[in-house]
């Protein structure tokens, strides 16, 4: 069940990058990199999908203790693959988790200097290292990627 779930939303990133070089979403798969730069291709195509308007990302934990907010009731997380361990056959595999934006906390406020280093990253800055990550990832889920010029 795990598997079958991790599989449809590798399908998910799949479709998403066939949609990527449309116009409009790749605006807005290039604007959601530049927010979360530490984000594998895969994840920032998730989030952009999902929550394009995000611009701090955290998990429940995180959230609570490290930022001393709480994730309000009700809000649904942004679902994103975490490398880890198969325990049968001791190979890489993806687990699903989930990240909540700022916007779906309250609490203490939080430094904007913090919010400001996820957006200030230009799409110029990252673009060459977008296109090697898109194939790195696409080739480590197995899928297949085709550029048209």
């Amino acid at each position: 069940e795990r598997k079958e779930k991790v599989n449809k939303l590798l399908k998910v990133v799949a479709e998403g990058i066939d949609k990527l070089f449309n116009s409009v979403s790749y605006k807005k798969y290039l604007l959601t990199l530049s927010r979360f730069h530490s984000y594998s291709a895969n994840n920032v195509l998730l989030i952009a999908l999902q929550r394009p308007q995000s611009t701090a990302l955290a998990g429940y934990n995180s959230w609570t203790q490290k930022f001393r907010r709480q994730v309000r009731a009700g809000e649904k997380g942004i679902s994103i693959l975490a490398p880890c361990i198969d325990s049968e056959t001791g190979g890489m595999t993806y687990r699903i988790v989930y990240v909540f934006d700022i916007d779906q906390t309250e609490g203490e406020m939080i430094p904007e200097l913090i919010i400001q280093q996820n957006i200030d990253l230009t799409v110029s800055q990252r673009s060459s290292a977008l296109f090697k990550s898109i194939i790195r990832s696409a080739t480590a889920c197995s899928l297949r990627a085709s550029l048209l010029f």
